[in-house]
Parts: C-alpha cells; sequence; structure tokens
C-alpha cells in the first residue's frame, strides 16, 4: 500500500504543475504570461494569469530522478509523454509542461501504453503483487470504474497536498464521483482527452421554434439538461414528408 501511496503523492505534484506552469515556489513566470498574450482578449489574459498565479501549495521535493511511469491506452501515448517540442502548440504545451515537473521534482516521465483491454489486468497484477511498476493509471473514467471493487485504488480524500478546489480539477466531474466524501478517479488538467472527447449537440433553431420546444439555452444553462430532457423534447417532433400518416423508421 505504501508504494501506492507514492504513486499517488506524485501524481497530485504532476497535476498541479500541469495546471499552474509553476516555477521554485508555486508561482508562475511573468514572462510566460507575456509570450502567451498573442491572439487572446484582455480579459482572457487576466484569467490566465490568476490561474497560473494559483499557489499550488506543493514542497519542492527532489525524488533523486526517479522514474514516474504512466500506464495508459495507446491511441493517447502522444498525451502524456512528447520526446520533442515540434512546433505544434498542442505538443509544445505538453512538452513544456512534463519539462517543469521533471526540472522541479527531478524525475523521468515515461509512458507504457497497451490497447485499453489489457490495462486493468496490467494494473491490478501490479499493485497485488506489490509491483512499483506504474505511478499512474489514466483509464476511461467509465469503461475501466468496476477496477475500484478491485481495491487497488486509494481515497483522494485521503492522500496528502490533493486540493480539489483547486482550478485544474474538475469540479464538476470530482463532485460526480464523489460519494460519502469518497472518491477514487478523479479528473483534471492532465486529462487532455477529456477535452479531445468532448462532443457537442447541435440543434436547428428554426425547428425548436416551429415545434414549440422550450429555450433550450435556459434549460441547459440551468443544469436541466439531460438525455431524458432531450427524448421529452423530441419525442413529438416528425415531418411526415410522404404523407402516409405514420411516423416511419
Amino acid at each position: 500500500m505504501k508504494r501506492i501511496v507514492a504513486g499517488v503523492l506524485l501524481l497530485s505534484f504532476l497535476t498541479a504543475s500541469i495546471g499552474c506552469s509553476e516555477t521554485s515556489g508555486g508561482r508562475a513566470d511573468d514572462t510566460k504570461i507575456a509570450q502567451s498574450q498573442d491572439g487572446v482578449t484582455e480579459a482572457e489574459t487576466d484569467a490566465l494569469k490568476a490561474r497560473m498565479d494559483v499557489d499550488d501549495g506543493l514542497p519542492n521535493k527532489d525524488f533523486g530522478g526517479r522514474d514516474y511511469v504512466i500506464l495508459g491506452e495507446d491511441q493517447f501515448e502522444s498525451l502524456y509523454v512528447i520526446d520533442e517540442d515540434t512546433g505544434d502548440v498542442l505538443d509544445s504545451a505538453i512538452y513544456e509542461r512534463n519539462a517543469v515537473v521533471v526540472d522541479r521534482f527531478n524525475v523521468n516521465i515515461k509512458a507504457e501504453v497497451h490497447n485499453e483491454g489489457q490495462l486493468t489486468t496490467l494494473l491490478r497484477n501490479a499493485v497485488m503483487a506489490g509491483d512499483d511498476a506504474y505511478q499512474l493509471f489514466a483509464g476511461h473514467a467509465i469503461y475501466n470504474g468496476w477496477v475500484v471493487e478491485s481495491g487497488v485504488f486509494l481515497n483522494w480524500y485521503d492522500v496528502d497536498y490533493i486540493d480539489f478546489s483547486k482550478p485544474w480539477w474538475s469540479k464538476s466531474t470530482v463532485e460526480d464521483l464523489t460519494y460519502n466524501d469518497i472518491a477514487f478517479l478523479a479528473i483534471g488538467d492532465f486529462v487532455l482527452s477529456a477535452v479531445t472527447l468532448t462532443y457537442a449537440m447541435y440543434f436547428n433553431k428554426q425547428l425548436v421554434e416551429d415545434f414549440g420546444i422550450p429555450d433550450i439555452y435556459t434549460t441547459v444553462l440551468g443544469g436541466e439538461w439531460t438525455l431524458d430532457k432531450l427524448s421529452e423534447y423530441t419525442k413529438n417532433v416528425y415531418n411526415d414528408i410522404n404523407n402516409n400518416q405514420k411516423k416511419d423508421i
């Protein structure tokens, strides 16, 4: 169990560092802020600066060059580790993110990637054997959620330095994944796939008006948009194009 604690503690260092891009002392480098201002509004710049100025509250611990191994899906390998700065905006951000962590905590960040179907078996076998092979499990929150029942994860609320009030944690998902002050899974800025795999739903405003559907924006902003609400709004939406007086499939 101590091995698991060490791994999760380092995860907290990594995640917090990602959220801030801090220098020594946990504060952001104002030079980086100035360099990032091109193409953003003043309000966005102010919000970025405020975000980067958040103190992560982490000690500058030296891990002596230890390996920090991320066990994750092969399709997301480039979101974990970038070998060199290619100049691509996202690649550069990932490269710099890792470089900050490596420099501050003296670790080597590595990724071991496999097909999604192999991940949970590798994880459970390693933990049950007491093998400190992995320090971070980057699995799918839905597909791998059942692993929680195996007892291989710690409660995030019992881990030092984890502060879910920090802006780099996803507040809504943390709340959704918490039950009785217990959370074995968490989503934060490090989980870039949460952005790349986010889906959008579009609607035709004219059809909404024609069928007398309530204002969708109000529904969404009021936190009432669910699959049940979608079904309710669309169950009677139909145009009988072929005039056969029935709803064709």
